[in-house]
């Protein structure tokens, strides 16, 4: 929350409320809160100008800057009175006080959650610092998290800005935490979601995590830390990004176990949604375009999975990743009515997308997936099925005839990496 007038953070203490705020505030609380928090972060400034060579007065300052954040509109308020600079400029005057670095990385990382500050700071050149921190300071811990928090933080700005985060090493700097701290589920989270942004939509950041070992390394976080779903749902969105469209990749993940520990994490959190959304979309993008791969994972389970899935969660984003998985697995189920435990037959795939589109009537994404999924059934299957598909469930009717919806890589790769949550934008290209 916000300093109160004439409290005090390490010495800095914030001035009283003046009577004009005060009356401001009856007409206007929003504007007023913003005003208070101005005049705060004012005299939080004047004090670390005032003492740029004190290392707890600059710390302090940092934390009342995160403090500050914690209020609703208070983050431009920030940016206005120049605590982007502030913070940087101590960051980079302490560069081996370790208290210092990991305030301004927290900092960074809150700031960074909207999309103009991110942009900002990338202006400011704000991944060097950070690359540079946790390149000096690579065996803290609670640094390494804070720093690929803001790291990514800064890389969904848009195009430019995941250009600059890549630019100052930030791939390297994350891998190397990764491996550093290959214990620690909070580290392998955070570095696992800033690896997912940075792959996104570029070709030049996947090579780089490929040949670094990268695909290596998320792998092995999945099986180290399998009780972990948020590192797990990351990770998935890691071999997502990776794999879409790119047969080498798809084939080194699956060749490193991905599709095992894919698998393992959707049953393991069977529970969590999110889990099931990135399971799904990583078991397409593993698969799409690429019959040697969806023969692999249909044999490993993986219809299963997305079928479980799909029973149990009705989510949208669950429904639409599931159909997209179903539309590439449906080639490999051998009987129109026979299942097994591991693999479950044709007709229950068409059940599963028929539900979808029936759930989601008013939903054009699940609508799209599962029409496509139902008509890729339909032609793999006898013609009884086919008219099955044709046959309305309430308002929902699956058409096998008129025009296409694009399946294009690029087009689905695209609408995975959105659907998982990846915000850069805009897209030259491929669910948190």
């Amino acid at each position: 929350m916000a300093m109160a007038p004439g409290a005090s953070v390490g010495g800095i203490t914030a001035t009283t409320t003046s009577a004009r705020s005060q009356a401001l505030a009856s007409q206007d609380p929003a504007a007023a809160a913003a005003a208070a928090a101005r005049t705060q972060l004012d005299s939080v400034l004047q004090a670390m100008a005032a003492d740029l060579e004190s290392p707890g007065v600059q710390e302090q300052g940092c934390k009342a800057f995160r403090l500050a954040l914690a209020e609703d509109g208070v983050a431009q308020v920030v940016v206005s009175v120049g605590g982007p600079e502030a913070l940087l400029k101590a960051m980079n005057r302490h560069r081996t006080n370790v208290g210092i670095q990991i305030a301004v990385c927290w900092t960074l990382a809150d700031l960074s959650t909207i999309r103009e500050n991110a942009c900002r700071l990338a202006a400011l050149e704000a991944a060097s610092l950070l690359t540079a921190s946790m390149g000096a300071h690579s065996d803290i811990a609670e640094l390494q998290t804070a720093a690929c928090v803001a790291l990514r933080g800064i890389a969904v700005g848009g195009s430019d800005c995941q250009a600059h985060v890549a630019s100052y090493g930030a791939i390297g700097a994350v891998l190397h935490a990764l491996r550093t701290h290959a214990a620690d589920a909070v580290v392998q989270e955070a570095g696992c979601k800033t690896l997912k942004e940075l792959a996104a939509y570029s070709a030049d950041n996947q090579a780089a995590i490929g040949e670094s070992d990268g695909l290596q390394m998320v792998v092995q976080a999945m099986r180290n830390h399998s009780h972990a779903p948020g590192l797990q749902e990351a990770a998935c969105g890691v071999i997502r990004n990776m794999a879409a469209c790119n047969a080498s990749f798809q084939t080194q993940t699956v060749a490193l176990g991905g599709i095992g520990v894919v698998l393992r994490a959707m049953q393991v959190h069977a529970s969590v949604a999110n889990v099931q959304w990135a399971g799904c979309w990583a078991l397409f993008c593993l698969g799409v375009h690429n019959a040697a791969m969806q023969q692999q994972i249909f044999e490993q389970g993986g219809g299963r999975a997305v079928i479980r899935a799909m029973g149990v969660h009705r989510a949208r984003t669950v429904q639409e990743a599931g159909c997209w998985a179903l539309r590439d697995l449906s080639a490999h189920s051998q009987s129109s009515a026979v299942s097994t435990s591991s693999w479950p037959s044709k007709d229950e795939m068409v059940k599963a997308a028929r539900r979808a589109l029936e759930a989601h009537a008013g939903d054009a994404g699940v609508q799209n997936a599962a029409r496509i999924a139902l008509r890729k059934l339909a032609s793999t299957n006898s013609a009884a099925a086919s008219q099955r598909v044709e046959r309305p469930m309430g308002n929902a009717v699956a058409k096998t005839s008129g025009k296409r919806p694009s399946t294009s890589c690029g087009t689905v790769a695209m609408r995975a990496t959105k659907s998982m949550g990846c915000k850069r934008s805009p897209m030259p290209s491929v669910p948190e």
